[in-house]
């Protein structure tokens, strides 16, 4: 794999596209760390990511990954 993409969806919609995305290829791991201020004050909503492998032979998508994010009350 040359590169690691990530494609966001929220609500079956393209909404970002992330190229070369940094990962430990020996432990297979992606780590994403959001701001939790900026997620806490998002509506309740469905966001989606694809991992898609990128090489010589094309894209294969890796996995699709869903948050399920449910808003809070207001403090």
């Amino acid at each position: 794999m040359r590169r690691l993409d990530a494609v966001s969806y929220r609500d079956d919609t393209a909404t970002d596209a992330f190229r070369d995305v940094p990962f430990d290829a020996a432990s297979g791991e992606v780590v994403v760390a959001a701001k939790l201020a900026a997620i806490r004050a998002m509506p309740s909503h469905r966001q989606r990511v694809r991992l898609v492998a990128v090489d010589e032979a094309g894209e294969r998508v890796i996995g699709d990954y869903t948050f399920n994010h449910t808003a809070g009350e207001a403090s």
